[in-house]
């Protein structure tokens, strides 16, 4: 599981003024991208609903860049609740 040090680094690396640092609540039925209590990074769409993604690990953006791929986070998902994200305010 990311920490919140890494998500801060993550968004610094995405450039994205929009994008803030949050925790999952419980979500209701089944989702598996994302559990209860995970660090995420999420943009607010101002509508009420977001997009979450999941930042990665150091070593893995590392072996990333080595094959000149710039992913830095996975698990993306639009049209999220706000309601079911905690803001961590940083």
């Amino acid at each position: 599981m990311i920490d919140i040090r890494q998500a801060i680094k993550v968004r610094e690396m995405l450039n994205r003024p929009r994008c803030k640092i949050g925790i999952t609540k419980k979500f209701p039925g089944d989702f598996p991208l994302h559990k209860e209590g995970e660090v995420i990074l999420f943009t607010p769409n101002g509508d009420g609903f977001c997009t979450i993604e999941s930042p990665i690990s150091d070593e893995w953006i590392e072996r990333n860049r080595s094959e000149n791929n710039g992913i830095r986070t996975i698990g993306t998902c639009v049209g999220v609740p706000l309601n079911l994200i905690e803001e961590i305010l940083i």
